[in-house]
């Protein structure tokens, strides 16, 4: 395990949901058809929705818990 990660697994998981999910949002494929690109904008504002949530979870739930401050980006 690299250095940089943080020691809790919920903490490691969270912050890998966070950066993949703006490594998707800022694909931005051009399809030139409107409908092929409707559906793959929305496919992929889903998946962000999806790993966002899962960042949630991984969440502390107990806010006085310590965070990783470089998670509280969205």
């Amino acid at each position: 395990m690299p250095d940089r990660d943080p020691p809790d697994v919920l903490a490691r998981v969270r912050r890998h949901a966070l950066a993949s999910a703006d490594e998707l949002f800022a694909v931005d494929p051009l399809l030139g058809d409107p409908t092929v690109q409707r559906e793959v904008d929305s496919f992929v504002e889903q998946a962000v929705d999806a790993l966002r949530a899962v960042a949630m979870m991984a969440a502390p739930a107990d806010p006085s818990a310590p965070t990783d401050p470089g998670l509280a980006r969205w």
